[in-house]
């Protein structure tokens, strides 16, 4: 009895934590990296070699 209600303890924290996760992180999380490519792809920076330029034009 104990190893089903652990089993479900279990299940349920890790239910409620990736639940957790996801509203705090929705829609995704965006690194430095990416709006800097992204920053040169519109325009708004010059392209230089910090990416390879392949990527913007790619983009």
């Amino acid at each position: 009895m104990t190893e089903i209600s652990n089993r479900a303890t279990v299940i349920s924290l890790a239910a409620i934590l990736a639940f957790g996760t996801g509203f705090v992180f929705f829609p995704g999380l965006m690194s430095f990296d990416s709006i800097f490519l992204y920053r040169q792809v519109i325009g708004d920076m010059p392209v230089n070699n910090y990416h390879p330029p392949v990527m913007v034009y790619v983009w």
